[in-house]
C-alpha cells in the first residue's frame, strides 16, 4: 500500500487555491485550449478522409456531432465535430469509446450460447434462427410459469433508427403485457433526471426526442418547479 496522505491546514488551503483557480478559467478559454491542442494532433495524424457523423446513443436528443478519421477503411480517431455555435462542439467519454467498442477483439458479432456453468466462460456460436427460437421459447416459458409481470424489457440498440432499436421493444413488451423500462440513463455522461422530469410525454418512451428543451433554454421558462 502507498504512503498514507494526511490532510493538513496548509495542504487544504493549497488545494482550495488550485481548485479556485481552475474554476475561474472561462469555458471559452478552455475551449480554445482544447481546439488548439486538437488542431496540433490532427496536423500530425495520417489519415485518408474525415467522415462527419453523429454519436449513436444521442443522449436523449442531445446529438453530438463527430468527426471520424479514416485510414484504409478503418476509423483511427474520433473528435468532436464543428457546429455554428461552438458550445455544441463536445464529446463525452462514451462517445470517445466508440473506437474501442467497434474494434475490440471481444466485441460480440454473432449469437453465443452458454454451454457450461455460469461463470465458466464456455460459449458456443449458434445461428440467428436458433438464438431467436431460444429467446422466444424462454419468454413464453417464463410468462406461463410466473406471469407477464416477471418479464422486463429495456428497449435499446445501436444507431439504426428509433423504430428498430426502441419502439419495437416497447411494442413487444406491450403485446406480451410485460414491463418495460427506459434505457435513457445508459446513454452517456448526461444527467437524465431533469430530462425525464421536464421532457417525458405520457405514453411515449424517450419523449425527450419529441419536444425536448435543452438546459440553456431554461432561463426563458415562466415556471420551474423544483
Amino acid at each position: 500500500m502507498g504512503k498514507e496522505r494526511k490532510l493538513t491546514r496548509r495542504t487544504f488551503i493549497k488545494s482550495s487555491a488550485v481548485a479556485g483557480a481552475a474554476a475561474a478559467v472561462s469555458p471559452e478559454l478552455l475551449h480554445q485550449i482544447y481546439s488548439d491542442s486538437a488542431d496540433a494532433r490532427m496536423n500530425s495524424l495520417d489519415y485518408d478522409k474525415v467522415v462527419r457523423t453523429a454519436c449513436s446513443p444521442s443522449c436523449a436528443g442531445q446529438v453530438c456531432g463527430l468527426n471520424a478519421f479514416v485510414k484504409n477503411g478503418k476509423i483511427i480517431k474520433i473528435e468532436p465535430a464543428e457546429f455554428p455555435d461552438p458550445k455544441y462542439k463536445r464529446i463525452c467519454l462514451k462517445g470517445l469509446s466508440h473506437l474501442e467498442r467497434t474494434y475490440h477483439p471481444d466485441r460480440l458479432k454473432y449469437p453465443m450460447k452458454r454451454i457450461g456453468k455460469r461463470g465458466e466462460g464456455k460459449w458456443q456460436r449458434i445461428s440467428w434462427d436458433e438464438a431467436l427460437d431460444t429467446i422466444a421459447s424462454r419468454i413464453t416459458e417464463i410468462k406461463e410459469k410466473h406471469g407477464s409481470d416477471s418479464l422486463v424489457f429495456m428497449p435499446v440498440g445501436g444507431g439504426t433508427s428509433t423504430v428498430l432499436n426502441s419502439r419495437s421493444g416497447w411494442r413487444l413488451a406491450n403485446l406480451l403485457d410485460a414491463q418495460a423500462v427506459a434505457s435513457i440513463s445508459l446513454h452517456g455522461d448526461l444527467a437524465v433526471g431533469n430530462l425525464m422530469t421536464l421532457s417525458w410525454k405520457g405514453g411515449t418512451p424517450r419523449g425527450s426526442l419529441l419536444g425536448y428543451t435543452e438546459p440553456s433554454d431554461y432561463k426563458n421558462s415562466k415556471l420551474i418547479i423544483l
